[in-house]
C-alpha cells in the first residue's frame, strides 16, 4: 500500500471517529439516565439539565432543517412523526397548559425523528454510536444492581430498586433498543467475535433483569431469545409487522376491557403471583385505567394537552405517588391529544407496517419487527413517551426505513461469493 493511500485511509478514519465523537455528545443529553440526578445531582444537572438539553435538540433541529432544504424531500414516517409532535404541542397550548409536560415527553420523539433523518444515508453510523452508549449505561447500572440489590436511592414514589436507570421498569428503554442494534450488527457482520459479543450482552440483560426483579424485561427477552433459538425470523408469513400490531391491539383491548374476567382464571393468577404481581396489575386495572378511561370520555377529540407529573397523578392516581401517566401507551396518546392525535399516530404505525411487509425478507426488518413486538406487548402496561424512550422510537422509525438499512449494511459487510 502506497503511502498516500495510508494517509488517505487515515485522514478518513480520524474525520469518521471525529463525527461519531460530535454524535455522541449531542446524544447523550437527548437520553438520560433516569436515576442521575438522585445520585449525582451536580453531574446529572450539568449534562442533562434543561439548558444542555435544549442546546442539543436545537443543534439537532437545525442540522436536520438545512440536510432537509439541501435534500429537498422528507420520508413519510418522519412527515408524521412531525405532524404527531406539533399536533400534540399546539393542543397543549389551547387547553393552556405549560409545555413543561410536552418538553420533557416529546424530546425524544422529536429527536429520534431528526436523527434518524439526517442519517437516513448512513444508519449504521447512528446505531454504532446509540450502542455505544446504551451498552455503557447498561453494564453500569448492572454494576450497581449487583452492589446494591435493593437499590441506591428512595424516590418520591418508590422505596426500593432505584439505580442509574431509574426504576427498575426504565431498564427496558435503554435494553430493547441497544439489544436489537447489537443484533443487527452481529447478524449482518457476520464476524464470530461480534456474535460472541452479542450472546455475552444478551445474557448480561437477561441476567439484570431478573436481579432487578423486572418481571415484564424478563418476559420480553426471553421471548427475544425464543425467537433467536428457534430462527422465527424465517416464518414471514405468520409473524411480520401486520401480525405484530394486529396481536399488540388485540392483547390491549382485552387487557383495558376485559381484565377483570383474565383474573378469574386461575393460571393467570398463578403467572402474576409468581411474577410478584397483584391482582390489579400493581393499581392499573383497579385505579389507573378506569380514571383515564373515564376522563377520556369528558374529552374525547382532543383530550387534555400534555400534562405535568403532578397534573397526572392527580387526574389517574387520585393523588397516589407513582402514578404519573397511564401505564398504557394507547390510552395516554388519547389523553394527550384526543383521538384526533391517535389518528395521526395510526397513520403512522399503517406506514410502518406498509414498509415492514412490503421488505419483510430483509434481515433487518425481521429482527427490528420482533423487537417492536415485544416493546408493544409492553405497551399495554407501559408508554413510550418520556424522557428515556429516544432509543425505542428509533426502533419504531428504522421499522419503515429497513430497505436503506438493508443496503448500508450490505455495502459495508458484503455477503459471501455464492459458489
Amino acid at each position: 500500500m502506497s503511502a498516500q493511500r495510508k494517509v488517505m485511509i487515515r485522514a478518513r478514519i480520524d474525520a469518521d471517529t471525529l463525527h461519531m465523537t460530535v454524535l455522541f455528545l449531542l446524544f447523550v443529553p437527548i437520553m438520560e439516565p433516569e436515576g442521575i440526578k438522585a445520585i449525582f445531582p451536580f453531574l446529572g444537572n450539568l449534562i442533562w439539565g434543561f439548558y444542555i438539553r435544549t442546546f442539543a435538540a436545537g443543534i439537532i433541529s437545525i442540522v436536520f432543517l438545512f440536510v432537509t432544504i439541501k435534500r429537498r424531500r422528507i420520508d413519510m414516517p418522519i412527515v408524521c412523526i412531525l405532524f404527531y409532535v406539533v399536533a400534540s404541542a399546539m393542543i397543549s397550548i389551547i387547553k393552556l397548559h405549560s409545555l413543561e409536560g410536552w418538553f420533557s415527553r416529546y424530546l425524544c420523539i422529536i429527536c429520534a425523528a431528526f436523527l434518524v433523518a439526517i442519517y437516513q444515508p448512513n444508519l449504521s453510523r447512528l446505531i454504532r454510536v446509540v450502542t455505544i452508549y446504551l451498552k455503557i449505561l447498561i453494564i453500569i447500572n448492572f454494576v450497581l444492581v449487583m452492589l446494591y440489590p435493593n437499590g441506591i436511592y428512595a424516590s418520591n414514589a418508590y422505596e426500593h430498586y432505584n439505580w442509574l436507570l431509574g426504576y427498575k421498569s426504565s431498564l427496558q428503554y435503554y435494553v430493547l433498543p441497544a439489544i436489537t442494534f447489537s443484533w443487527i450488527d452481529a447478524v449482518y457482520s457476520r464476524k464470530k467475535l461480534k456474535i460472541t459479543n452479542f450472546y455475552i450482552f444478551f445474557g448480561l440483560c437477561i441476567a439484570e433483569a431478573a436481579l432487578s426483579r423486572n418481571a415484564m424485561l424478563l418476559i420480553g427477552l426471553s421471548l427475544e431469545a425464543i425467537c433467536i433459538v428457534m430462527r422465527v425470523e424465517k416464518r414471514t408469513a405468520l409473524l411480520n409487522g401486520a401480525t405484530y400490531f394486529l396481536i399488540s391491539f388485540m392483547l390491549n383491548v382485552v387487557i383495558l376491557f376485559f381484565a377483570q374476567i383474565m383474573l378469574n382464571v386461575q393460571f393467570i393468577r398463578l403467572i402474576l403471583i409468581r411474577l410478584g404481581k397483584n391482582m390489579t396489575f400493581t393499581g392499573r386495572n383497579n385505579i389507573i385505567w378506569p380514571n383515564a378511561i373515564e376522563a377520556i370520555k369528558k374529552f374525547p377529540v382532543f383530550g387534555y394537552g400534555v400534562l405535568t407529573s403532578s397534573e397526572n397523578i392527580r387526574m389517574l392516581g387520585r393523588g397516589r405517588l407513582g402514578v404519573s401517566h397511564a401505564h398504557n401507551h394507547i390510552l395516554q396518546i388519547i389523553l394527550d391529544g384526543g383521538f384526533f392525535l391517535f389518528a395521526i399516530y395510526l397513520v403512522f404505525v399503517v406506514i410502518v407496517v406498509y414498509r415492514m411487509m412490503r421488505y419483510k425478507h430483509l434481515r433487518s426488518t425481521q429482527i427490528l419487527g420482533m423487537s417492536i413486538f415485544v416493546l408493544l406487548v409492553m405497551s399495554t402496561v407501559e408508554i413510550f413517551t418520556r424522557n428515556s424512550g429516544t432509543g425505542v422510537w428509533m426502533l419504531f422509525i428504522l421499522c419503515a426505513m429497513t430497505k436503506d438499512l438493508d443496503s448500508q449494511l450490505n455495502k459495508a459487510f458484503p455477503p459471501p461469493a455464492a459458489g
